[in-house]
């Protein structure tokens, strides 16, 4: 993994700031918000296995909310994101399904509204093909935001 970003080398006052553009710009347009702006602290490396794009995130607590209207100007509706926890507590909430995710833990998320809620944590993000998850699974809808126990 190679770092790409940290509020390390941020002032306090613009981390958060910063952060959320960085989030927006790199992984996908969302709502960011946080407790506590001024002491918000976050780092993102990243590496590609072939074609797939990872990204390990680690930060303290934050809520996200990407809205239909984002992921409709985003554009990525070919892609689902896997998200294994490292660290921390998460919910993931996509429609009428909801996981909370522990360490060890994984989730799938598709192009639809999200509302997500993490305390401090560190998560692996795997940018997938929707395509060929779906020819494996199924739709998408019927496995995303859904917990994958880190037990099994």
């Amino acid at each position: 993994m190679q770092p790409f970003f940290s509020t390390d080398e941020v002032h306090p006052k613009t981390a958060f700031r910063r952060w959320r553009e960085m989030v927006c710009e790199r992984l996908a347009p969302a709502t960011l918000q946080t407790d506590d702006a001024s002491h918000f602290r976050g780092k993102l490396a990243v590496t590609n296995i072939g074609t797939v794009p990872i990204s390990h995130l680690a930060y303290t607590s934050l809520r996200t909310e990407a809205t239909a209207d984002m992921i409709r100007r985003n554009g990525q509706h070919s892609q689902v994101y896997a998200i294994l926890r490292l660290s921390g507590n998460a919910s993931y909430q996509q429609g009428d399904q909801e996981a909370k995710t522990r360490p060890g833990d994984l989730v799938v998320l598709d192009a639809r509204p999200t509302v997500c809620m993490m305390d401090a944590n560190s998560s692996l993000l795997l940018n997938l093909p929707r395509e060929r998850l779906e020819n494996v699974l199924g739709p998408s809808r019927l496995f995303s935001a859904l917990t994958i126990s880190g037990a099994l």
